[in-house]
């Protein structure tokens, strides 16, 4: 007596797909009207080879598989087994590349950010200029050439190989960016109600503007030796102005605009004042309660030692110096203090602080002090153009900007009216503008400041 047994899904899809009505078995052929006396099991069993799996998969519908995943899903694929490994090693431009430009453009400040390394300070103006970057034979940036002033030539750009440090790197530098784009979104508006996730072009500029403070952090804010103990200044040769001044209009105003939302996160999640707390908490606390939590007052005091009438006299904000310090961390390091604050107490942060960066209370950072004189600097070059025009154009575009920032637009994110939006139209996209290396020009300059001294604790 036949068995009769209703078949799978399964089988039944591949039985609808034959339009043939045989199904080859190897040796031989089993006509489709024959199925029933056959187990549901036993029948899919035949059709597909024990051994058929993602691994049988032809190369390029691998390739295709790869693209399509981030990268840490890739390289998680890729350690699965040896098959996968070997796809990804002997194709690595092919897949990286598009899951790069998909998910972490712009993709030459990304790969300029992780060749960044100490031997660069040797050569400060080397810094500015952009490295030629490739990877086997395969050209990622063309780099900048750099005029000698004695061959009155252009030299090659500086070239750099990417090797699998640099791929770790990448790995690694994907999770921050993500962790970024989320934590920029959070704290970035004001009210809790315009919240929201950015718009791709949105995310572009974010991660283009978090690059470049990835380089400032390392080069000017790190363990590296300082280039300067001055405040940086308008009109001067230091090299963190240069740096600055390779952005063009818009850049410049996108990086503003994410130092000022990184001031809000560590005055906020990382470093808050006795003010705050109390706002936050809403109930009132003991003066012990509060020396747990707060890092100091936001409002100005008086240098011990001195009055009021003092001729001398000077008024520190103490929370803000606290917070100037902890901005010389790097984005990482950021980001993981604010994912993390609830395994550190005060006590134990300042601890972990003292320790792990011994050079901390070196200084503070620079990059506001920076970032105010070169806005200045175009500010006044945008006057002096437009001196004596006819046309109709706003002089003063980045204070403009900036007194609107903070509502619910502009900068990274787009302007909500149309009338505001148009101001991007007025900036200049050219970059690389009011460069100066002649260090005579610095003579003409007011006596320079130098850098305060950094604080952990009030």
């Amino acid at each position: 007596m036949a068995l009769e047994a209703p078949l799978s899904p399964t089988a039944a899809r591949i039985m609808d797909q034959d339009s043939v009505g045989i199904v080859q078995l190897g040796l031989g052929a089993l006509h489709l009207s024959d199925h029933r006396r056959l187990s549901s099991a036993h029948f899919e069993a035949m059709l597909v080879p024990a051994s058929l799996g993602l691994s049988d998969v032809p190369v390029e519908i691998s390739l295709l598989i790869f693209r399509a995943l981030d990268m840490p899903s890739a390289f998680n694929l890729a350690s699965t087994n040896k098959h996968f490994k070997a796809i990804l090693d002997n194709h690595l431009d092919s897949i990286l590349l598009p899951i790069l430009t998909r998910d972490l453009s712009p993709l030459d400040g990304l790969l300029q950010a992780i060749v960044a390394k100490p031997e660069d300070l040797d050569r400060p103006q080397s810094i500015c200029l952009s490295r030629r970057i490739k990877h086997k034979t395969k050209l990622l940036c063309e780099g900048d050439s750099e005029y000698d002033e004695k061959t009155k030539k252009f030299t090659a750009p500086i070239l750099v190989e990417l090797d699998s440090n640099h791929i770790k790197r990448l790995q690694h530098m994907y999770k921050v960016v993500k962790g970024w784009e989320r934590l920029f979104s959070h704290y970035r508006f004001v009210n809790g109600e315009d919240r929201r996730a950015l718009l791709p072009h949105e995310s572009e500029r974010l991660r283009g503007a978090l690059y470049y403070w990835m380089r400032y952090a390392y080069y000017f804010h790190g363990n590296l030796p300082r280039l300067s103990p001055w405040i940086p200044r308008k009109d001067s040769t230091d090299v963190r102005c240069n740096w600055l001044r390779l952005l063009s209009d818009p850049q410049l105003h996108e990086f503003e605009d994410l130092w000022a939302t990184v001031r809000v996160i560590v005055e906020q999640a990382i470093c808050p004042s006795v003010e705050f707390v109390r706002k936050t908490i809403g109930e009132p606390l003991t003066t012990a309660d509060l020396d747990k939590i707060s890092f100091g007052s936001a409002q100005g005091i008086l240098m011990p030692g001195l009055t009021p009438w003092s001729e001398n006299a000077r008024w520190i904000n103490v929370n803000k110096r606290i917070v100037d310090t902890f901005l010389k961390l790097s984005p990482e390091e950021i980001l993981h203090l604010v994912d993390c604050r609830s395994q550190y107490s005060k006590g134990k942060l300042v601890r972990m602080m003292r320790t792990g960066y011994p050079n901390i209370l070196q200084d503070t950072q620079s990059l506001t002090s920076a970032l105010d004189a070169v806005l200045q600097e175009r500010r006044e070059s945008r006057e002096r153009a437009l001196s004596g025009s006819f046309l109709d154009l706003p002089t003063d575009l980045f204070s403009t900007a900036r007194s609107k920032r903070w509502a619910r637009s502009g900068g990274i994110l787009d302007w909500i009216g149309v009338d505001d939006e148009a101001i991007r139209e007025y900036w200049a996209r050219n970059s690389k503008q009011l460069l100066k290396w002649d260090s005579a020009d610095d003579a003409n300059l007011p006596e320079p400041v130098i850098m305060p001294s950094g604080k952990i604790e009030p």
